[in-house]
């Protein structure tokens, strides 16, 4: 692997695991991360898919809404809240203006029964209506009375903005819940239903929200909400076209020992994940660092060599053979010069005829010569006066 390949795989590792060093699944570890009560917009992650959501923090509570954009991902519900004894509804109206209301069950059934919270599901609960889920789910699923409750003909209903709003089942037709759908492909119900002033009780009872704590409309669902037998039925198509939210709500802790060690709990973790990228940052840098001496050894072992190559008393020059036309190589003499002239008896070797295969020279020092102070004009270096020809 190249050095310029390791580094694009480690930023690559880096930047997968960023993400993960803050990874929380709940508003309540927002909250908790760093004490911070800012209501806004987060990230969560469940089974490391993104779940963007809106984190409202109020006192000792803080309520998450879903965002419509989440619809596919596998939402896990159980994270989003810890207490079910009530839920809090944002309306959103065509002029843009925002309310609130905390729903609960009827005051009669709350120590009979908890709401129940579901994504996609409703179980022990009566509900959706087949023809509308069929074309706008997925869904999140408020149910305020399981069938077992409600297929008595008694006095039901639900209880909102700290008022119980009530209907007499007179068929023990076994609804009592609203559903909030994704609607992903903005489709119209095929069951619109109508209105009535039980049906709409928690929007009349709503507060207005403060402009500067309004959520954007990605946090808005279309509703169904039905009650009974003789209750009603009601889509938001059949009330001026409005959309809600579901808030879940969580407990925030309110003792200050339980919060320490909540955060020392979260510390640890985050410790244990810093060290794990800590590790793997320690061996990725070994392995650059394994790479780059590896590769220094080697070019400085080739650059000896060439060195060694070039210094070399034996270096050796081609030479061609004018017969043959071949190339010999003749080894550097360190022989002294021949003055060929003051040899008795001997005569100037040209080049034509020296015989290079025999390699052979005249040793100034064995024939006794040990002048050597002439004209320089007279000297001739046998071997390097070659015909390169």
């Amino acid at each position: 692997m190249s050095t310029l390949s390791l580094s694009l795989y480690i930023y690559t590792v880096l930047v997968c695991l960023y993400p993960y060093v803050e990874a929380f699944s709940s508003c309540k570890e927002v909250y908790l991360s760093k004490n911070r009560n800012n209501s806004g917009e987060y990230v969560l992650y469940h089974n490391e898919k993104p779940v963007k959501v809106y984190c409202f923090f109020e006192g000792y509570w803080v309520y998450t809404f879903i965002s419509k954009s989440s619809y596919n991902t596998p939402i896990d519900m159980s994270k989003l809240y810890t207490a079910r004894n009530f839920a809090k509804i944002r309306i959103r109206w065509n002029n843009g203006t925002q309310n609130e209301v905390t729903v609960e069950n009827l005051t009669g059934y709350q120590n009979k029964s908890d709401l129940y919270f579901g994504y996609n599901n409703h179980t022990s609960y009566q509900g959706p209506q087949s023809k509308n889920a069929d074309y706008m789910s997925p869904y999140l699923f408020l149910g305020f009375l399981p069938i077992s409750l409600t297929r008595d003909k008694t006095i039901q209903g639900y209880r909102a903005g700290d008022r119980d709003f009530t209907f007499r089942n007179c068929d023990a037709n076994p609804n009592s819940y609203i559903t909030f759908y994704f609607n992903p492909n903005s489709s119209h119900p095929r069951r619109v239903g109508n209105s009535d002033i039980f049906m709409t009780g928690w929007m009349d009872y709503s507060s207005l929200i403060d402009n500067s704590l309004s959520m954007g409309s990605e946090f808005y669902f279309d509703f169904e909400m039905h009650m009974g037998g003789c209750g009603g039925f009601m889509t938001s198509y059949s009330v001026s076209n409005i959309k809600v939210a579901l808030g879940l709500p969580s407990g925030l802790l309110t003792n200050s020992a339980a919060h320490e060690e909540d955060i020392g709990d979260m510390g640890n973790t985050g410790m244990i994940i810093g060290l794990v990228i800590g590790l793997v940052l320690l061996i990725c840098v070994g392995v650059v660092a394994v790479i780059f001496i590896k590769r220094y050894i080697v070019t400085s072992e080739k650059r000896d060599i060439f060195k060694n190559d070039i210094t070399s008393d034996d270096y050796t020059i081609p030479t061609k053979n004018d017969q043959s036309h071949e190339y010999h190589t003749l080894e550097n003499s360190k022989k002294p010069y021949m003055n060929v002239a003051s040899v008795s008896g001997s005569r100037a070797v040209s080049n034509s005829e020296y015989d290079y295969a025999a390699n052979e020279y005249v040793d100034l020092d064995q024939i006794g010569l040990g002048n050597r102070e002439s004209n320089n004009d007279q000297y001739e270096v046998v071997e390097q006066k070659q015909d390169m020809k």
